[in-house]
């Protein structure tokens, strides 16, 4: 399934205000969760946004999103198996109007695709 049928089906599900910045931060939710990680916690705020996942071995990555203006600001912390094993912080800037149509229906899919693949890798790599 694609990532606008995902998107449009979670709002159908979900009692989440559909705005630009909701849209994308779910649009991420999905692209992370096809990288094995697994949603346990979900805030959706009007303008601030938390998702919490795990992953094998106790793995742990929060996302915290901010709406400002037109961009949404996001900051990823994770931290590996163990308790005692450093914490990683990467932040990313995106434009929603870049990923979001005004329709309310992701696009540019390949490019958020690469652009948080490219930050889970470098997250991943530093926490396994």
């Amino acid at each position: 399934m694609g990532l606008n049928n995902l998107v449009s089906d979670f709002f159908n599900k979900d009692p989440v205000r559909k705005d630009k910045d909701n849209v994308l931060i779910v649009s991420i939710l999905f692209l992370t969760q096809e990288r094995g990680w697994i949603s346990t916690k979900r805030q959706f705020g009007e303008d601030d946004h938390f998702v919490e996942y795990k992953r094998l071995g106790d793995q742990t990555l929060v996302t915290r999103g901010s709406r400002k203006g037109k961009k949404l600001s996001l900051e990823f912390e994770a931290q590996g198996a163990f308790s005692t094993s450093a914490k990683v912080k990467e932040r990313m800037v995106l434009d929603m109007d870049l990923f979001v149509d005004k329709n309310l229906q992701p696009m540019n899919e390949e490019l958020l695709r690469s652009k948080i693949s490219g930050l889970l890798n470098s997250i991943e790599n530093r926490i396994s």
